[in-house]
């Protein structure tokens, strides 16, 4: 973790100083990331002198290395495990104070924790709001058997934190894993990439009940309220509690744990194909044509982006998603969703990824092409995404406005 100082620039007559903090900017996964620190910049140099602007961050961050800050300090792990000891030690006491358990826990199952946290303060963090919830739904069955696996965590090693989480998450109230033929074990390995693989991809922020919403698991199948409690550790971190408003925030180890081959195979994510899933759901809402407010919105403007970034090598054919385009093409369901969105933005993420049923998404766009419609012949659909920056010059913004108009 690194600590970055950065003075304003102008003077002022005040002689008490204001600090101004951004946390985890490492955690920044959005695609305008790159202009973070010319905007951080315009921003200090119209503040007061007597402000400072403390960013934290992992050193590595390449966005951190181009704030070129004035000052750097540096955090090693050792210099707090003495607070992240404390840290547990307080909350894992006020646990057992809340159900009445005298010593527990003991002296030795919080040295072993703490060492296992190596100063980390998000591991820390992750581990008791693991117990808490263990303890929460299992009451005193779970007195000893959370500290069970405790000393085969790796020493400061999240992702094993990780694997013991997803590990007893997936084995339910028993804590004993099920065969692989088990019903109750292939339901939550069906729907726990399509919850956690929106989440990874989602473009804005949105609360639980409308992620709930988009996604539309069926409750006798698959209780998805639930599902946020149980995972409520790494997916609403720093909460005792959950609300259907509250947005989960996953933290950056997590996601790249749950993104790589690190993770047990069975719960890896693949970002395209989560894209696909989030675009399918999104498409889905929009061709009902019910206004459900932000659930709305969002598939709305997001459908269409979700499918720009499911390209991988070659252009992508799915059948769920012709036949919900070829739905769109409905004068009432179009003019729903084309009151919403930007339809040359749409047309043109479409034709960055070449998609495979493109004539039936130009359609369903409310596109009428004349001399765009050459343009993007000439190419060929399989070629749009190669020759996407040609296109657009050719097109030229006011031709496609001029041809871009609902039927």
């Amino acid at each position: 973790m690194a600590l970055l100082l950065k003075p304003i620039q102008k003077a002022s007559g005040s002689s008490q100083t204001s600090v101004i903090v951004i946390d985890a900017l490492d955690e920044l996964e959005s695609p305008g990331k790159d202009d973070v620190p010319p905007i951080l910049f315009d921003i200090a140099s119209q503040l007061p002198k007597n402000v400072k602007l403390i960013i934290t961050s992992r050193p590595e961050n390449s966005t951190v290395a181009a704030l070129k800050a004035s000052y750097m300090v540096t955090l090693d792990p050792n210099d707090s495990r003495e607070e992240v000891a404390g840290f547990i030690s307080s909350k894992l006491k006020a646990i057992g104070e809340s159900r009445g358990w005298q010593e527990w826990p003991s002296t030795t199952q919080i040295e072993d924790l703490s060492a296992k946290a190596d100063g980390l303060f998000h591991y820390a963090a992750t581990a008791v709001a693991w117990i808490k919830q263990r303890v929460e739904k299992n009451g005193k069955a779970a007195k000893k058997r959370v500290f069970d696996e405790v000393p085969q965590l790796g020493v400061g090693e999240l992702e094993k934190l990780y694997d013991l989480i997803l590990k007893t998450w997936l084995a339910g109230d028993t804590g004993e894993e099920h065969s692989a033929d088990d019903p109750m074990r292939a339901t939550r390995l069906e729907y726990f990439p399509r919850i956690i693989g929106f989440i990874v991809v989602r473009q804005q922020p949105l609360c639980i009940r409308d992620i709930t919403s988009i996604l539309n698991i069926p409750e006798e199948e698959f209780d998805i309220e639930n599902f946020f409690e149980q995972m409520r550790s790494v997916l609403i971190p720093g909460t005792d509690s959950f609300t259907e408003d509250d947005i989960p925030q996953m933290h950056k180890s997590f996601r790249d744990y749950i993104c790589s081959r690190h993770s047990p195979k069975e719960f890896q994510i693949d970002e395209h194909e989560a894209h696909i899933d989030s675009a399918k759901a999104c498409l889905s809402i929009v061709v009902k044509a019910q206004d459900s407010g932000p659930a709305y919105g969002y598939a709305c403007t997001q459908w269409w982006r979700h499918l720009e970034l499911t390209y991988k090598e070659e252009p992508r054919r799915d059948s769920d998603i012709t036949n919900m385009l070829e739905t769109l093409q409905d004068s009432s369901v179009r003019a729903a969703w084309h009151s919403k969105i930007e339809i040359i933005d749409a047309f043109i993420s479409l034709a960055k990824v070449g998609w495979a049923d493109m004539e039936v998404s130009s359609c369903c766009l409310g596109i009428r092409f004349t001399e765009p419609l050459m343009i993007v012949k000439k190419f060929g659909v399989g070629d749009l995404h190669k020759h996407l920056d040609t296109i657009l010059a050719q097109l030229k913004v006011s031709e496609l406005n001029k041809a871009a108009r609902m039927y």
